[in-house]
């Protein structure tokens, strides 16, 4: 059999080779199938495990927020309550100041000019607190209390002024009043004349008619004597009237000087409570004045942070009250004041967890801090050309960063990034978040 495969071969030797060739080419398509089934099984089963894995991965959201460190609560005002001319400025912005250390020196010969002139504007004062003291008890004013003399010489003569034009005003009255009264006088003689005129008239003209009566009298002499009879009798009913009068005239002008010290003493007690008022102010301010000479630099309350220095150069005029430099206190606790996105804003809640990197130092070399967020502005802020933003705060549990073997300070003003935790979600619905979006808004186009 052997022979005759073999003779086979020998007379066909092409079909024997072709045999070889197909069978080895089987042989390797059989091998790569198998291979391609395997490597398409182990990518199904690694996407299998990706998929459960992502499933089950959660990863944190967060609110990426900026901000900057700032102390808590108020900072402090600086004032000085006398004021003057600024002569050094002994500190700058963020400079860290020890409680007591001077902060601005103001010039002692512009305070000691000040509280001259309010000790002037106090005697002024007290001068015209005399015065009118005198005049509302009607006595003669002493200013020897008063030390200046041309202020005693000046309210001298205001007070000799008012008491003459009091005196006019008075005389005037009384003159009109004396006036009158000789008006009565002679009304009171007029009526008593014109009595007896009109009684003598009167008893003629009885006789008269008596003897016309006979004819022994002409009618026209009766006739004449009749007018000047009721002539009479006339003037004598108007007295009454015209001393009525008179004398209503006299009782007005009679009340009008009786007002006039009233009115003038009502005056002058008016006068007199505001002289009183301004000399409790002049005294406060007196006061106020001598402790400023005694302290014209601006001190530390505590120890803290300046910030907000408002005068800038040696010579400046500081006003009374007016507001030099603020102050931070250390004391206070350091917080990270954030502004929180709009779009943000619904996801974020007081209580959660930040996670805070402080641009000055590198977080992948020193680290991060971390803390709360304790507040959120009710309402949002609109800054100009910007998006508006809400005010966060976030409470540091420790003011430094904790780098292992080294602490870091975090200080007031320093700037950050913060990242607010809002929540949890699984890295599959993270991935699949594009395809969910797609989903909900495809084919709702205009």
């Amino acid at each position: 059999m052997k022979n005759n495969n073999e003779n086979t071969a020998q007379q066909y030797p092409g079909k024997a080779q072709n045999r070889h060739i197909d069978r080895s080419i089987l042989l390797k398509e059989a091998g790569s199938s198998i291979m391609l089934k395997r490597i398409a099984a182990a990518m199904a089963l690694i996407l299998v495990v990706f998929v459960a894995w992502a499933a089950y991965l959660e990863l944190d959201e967060v609110a990426f927020t900026t901000g900057e460190m700032v102390h808590e609560g108020d900072e402090i005002k600086l004032r000085h309550m006398v004021g003057g001319t600024v002569t050094q400025i002994l500190v700058h912005n963020s400079a860290i100041v020890e409680k007591g250390q001077p902060l601005i020196r103001l010039d002692p010969d512009v305070s000691r000019l000040e509280l001259e002139s309010i000790e002037g504007e106090k005697m002024v004062a007290e001068a015209e607190k005399i015065r009118l003291e005198a005049l509302i008890n009607e006595k003669t004013p002493d200013f020897s209390p008063v030390k200046d003399p041309m202020v005693r010489e000046t309210q001298a003569k205001v007070y000799g002024h008012i008491k003459k034009a009091l005196e006019a005003e008075q005389l005037v009255i009384e003159s009109q009043m004396k006036q009158l009264n000789n008006e009565l006088s002679l009304l009171r003689q007029s009526q008593a004349s014109l009595k007896r005129t009109v009684d003598l008239v009167q008893e003629e003209l009885t006789i008269r008619r008596k003897l016309e009566s006979r004819g022994l009298n002409s009618r026209i002499t009766l006739l004449q004597l009749e007018k000047e009879y009721n002539d009479a009798l006339s003037r004598l009913q108007q007295v009454p009237t015209n001393m009525a009068k008179l004398a209503e005239r006299r009782a007005e002008l009679a009340t009008t000087l009786a007002n006039l010290r009233v009115k003038a003493s009502n005056k002058w007690s008016n006068e007199l409570a505001e002289v009183n008022t301004r000399l409790m102010a002049l005294e406060k301010k007196i006061s106020i004045s001598s402790s400023g000479i005694e302290g014209l630099d601006v001190k530390a309350p505590v120890e803290g942070i300046i910030q907000d220095v408002n005068v800038h150069s040696a010579g400046e005029i500081v006003q009374p009250g007016e507001v030099l430099l603020s102050l931070i206190p250390i004391e206070r606790p350091l917080v990270a004041k954030v502004r929180i996105a709009s779009k943000d804003i619904g996801h974020v809640q007081v209580g959660q967890d930040a996670v805070l990197r402080i641009t000055t130092y590198d977080p992948r070399r020193y680290g991060v801090a971390r803390g709360k967020l304790t507040s959120i502005s009710p309402s949002a802020f609109v800054p100009e050309n910007r998006e508006p933003y809400y005010e966060g705060v976030i409470k540091l549990d420790h003011n430094y960063i904790d780098s292992g073997d080294k602490k870091f300070q975090i200080f007031s003003g320093m700037t950050l990034t913060a990242d607010i935790k809002t929540g949890t979600k699984t890295l599959l619905a993270y991935l699949l978040k594009p395809i969910h979006l797609a989903k909900t808004l495809a084919f709702k186009e205009r």
